[in-house]
């Protein structure tokens, strides 16, 4: 299994007091992805169109904490990043389906999956639709591609890509340049309806039957209720 930093004492108090600061009145609406999207964009070689994507929730830290404390935060940048990703608020948008049939992916079933297959070291790794690239913080030191067709999702797994030991590309939208072959195919599909799914299990059974090693594994989170619809992808 993977092992993760751990928040120092200092950085866990910084962010907290982060967290539960009042300033700015309703600027801290959510201030998990605040945080994540400020700390990120002072990172050497942040993405622009990650910054534009995600500009809502970019801020000056500097008007709300100390050098010390942006240092502090910088120097354990993926142990933050992970911290936020755990405590996200995502109560107002719950639900399997979406717009673009999005959803947050719980830790809970990444964790599993990543127990269960156990991908050491130097694996190739394919994420379609990899959504915020949940996987890839599991999978370090693994060579990893994917692609995310909701621009939000796609903008918050760069940052998590940015957070990993892994050479992780993840494109924004449906497609997938490379013909090598995975050692494991992990993926979150999204919920559409009609040929939409269609083409989502297309593109699914193209990877299983082209691009997967004839030992790998291919690991698919779906809900219950979906798989047992008399009306689902096939």
């Amino acid at each position: 299994m993977t092992q993760f930093a751990k928040l120092s004492v200092e950085a866990f108090k910084t962010v907290k007091n982060f967290f539960n600061s009042n300033k700015g009145g309703n600027i801290f609406s959510e201030p998990n992805k605040q945080l994540m999207v400020s700390l990120y964009s002072l990172m050497p070689g942040a993405n622009a169109k990650v910054l534009d994507v995600l500009g809502e929730h970019l801020i000056s830290l500097e008007n709300y904490l100390s050098s010390d404390e942006i240092l502090i935060l910088q120097k354990e940048y993926a142990a933050v990043i992970k911290y936020c990703m755990e405590h996200s608020d995502y109560s107002s948008t719950r639900g399997y389906f979406k717009s673009a049939g999005y959803t947050h992916l719980p830790t809970s079933l990444v964790e599993l999956c990543i127990s269960i297959a156990n991908p050491e070291n130097g694996k190739n790794i394919c994420l379609p639709y990899a959504g915020e690239g949940m996987f890839a913080s599991y999978c370090t030191d693994c060579n990893i591609d994917g692609f995310e067709i909701d621009p939000t999702a796609w903008a918050i797994s760069q940052i998590i890509a940015s957070s990993t030991n892994s050479s992780v590309n993840i494109e924004c939208g449906e497609i997938l340049n490379y013909e090598k072959k995975y050692d494991y195919i992990f993926s979150f599909p999204p919920m559409m309806p009609g040929n939409s799914s269609r083409q989502i299990v297309d593109t699914l059974y193209h990877l299983i039957t082209k691009q997967l090693n004839d030992n790998g594994e291919f690991y698919a989170i779906l809900p219950m209720s979906f798989c047992n619809a008399s009306l689902s992808w096939f």
